[in-house]
């Protein structure tokens, strides 16, 4: 997911992105997060929902790396 537009995230938003989640395993797919603004990945690290998606610098780095089975 590009997340270079997203300023804000709150509990709501979270929340989404955790369905999201559990939505992609349950289809074996992986939801992963790139080109976080600080205020939300803050956001991520402070509620502990940074251990569960993986994160990228960019859309591009996340694009280019392989993806593991």
């Amino acid at each position: 997911m590009d997340c270079a537009e997203l300023r804000f995230c709150d509990s709501t938003g979270l929340n989404v992105l955790l369905r999201a989640r559990l939505a992609a395993q349950g289809g074996d797919a992986r939801v992963e997060l790139a080109a976080l603004r600080p205020q939300v990945a803050r956001m991520l690290a402070v509620t502990g929902a940074a251990a569960v998606f993986p994160r990228y610098a960019s859309l591009g780095e996340a694009l280019a790396t392989p993806r593991q089975e």
